[in-house]
């Protein structure tokens, strides 16, 4: 009855352990986008990444505050089975922009005897990821500009046929003038001494 007591409390620890570690999400620095945008880019990143889904205990969708379920990666070696789990906040910070924090942590099984079952995993080494952390938030980010096609692009694969000479054609060379080019590519003629 002890030994069961003493193994109950370290995997209550071990839980508690995790969640610490979890609700430590690491933020990124604000950029301007929409909030809604951000929150939806974030349900499905997590959605793309961790396939068991979201925790309907912990999660709050009306606070942008997502859980995430164990997500498991099985393998027949020793210490290759791996779990991950990870807590994502996505804030306004007004002004229009808006603050997303990840935290991933992940753990080894590690059972010798049963090295890919889960049911009878023991669950150690339990580290955050920041590395996958600092990936996702990049990835719910995306701090880059949004591009249009250019102008050529556009008038070359339009839909209506044109009715004249295409522009980027037409301007191809007006900011190279042909007759200094020519001056200054022309070599010395070669010096004789007859």
């Amino acid at each position: 009855m002890r030994a069961i007591c003493i193994l109950f409390l370290a995997a209550f620890a071990a839980c508690q352990n995790v969640d610490k570690k979890l609700e430590d999400v690491i933020y990124g620095q604000d950029y301007e986008a929409d909030y809604e945008m951000t929150v939806a880019r974030a349900k499905h990143i997590l959605d793309r990444e961790f396939r068991a889904g979201l925790d309907p205990d912990r999660t709050k969708e009306d606070e942008a505050d997502f859980w995430t379920l164990w997500d498991y990666k099985t393998s027949m070696w020793y210490r290759k089975t791996t779990r991950r789990r990870a807590h994502v906040i996505v804030e306004d910070a007004g002004e229009g922009k808006v603050r997303v924090g990840v935290a991933v942590v992940t753990q080894i099984n590690d059972n010798m005897d049963n090295p890919h079952s889960i049911e009878d995993a023991r669950w150690v080494k339990t580290e955050v990821d920041t590395e996958w952390s600092m990936r996702m938030e990049q990835q719910i980010g995306r701090r880059y500009l949004d591009a249009e096609p250019s102008e050529a692009w556009k008038e070359k694969n339009r839909e209506e046929k044109s009715k004249g000479l295409r522009p980027d054609l037409v301007d191809r060379y007006a900011d190279v003038d042909l007759g200094e080019k020519e001056a200054k590519d022309t070599p010395p003629a070669p010096k004789r001494d007859d």
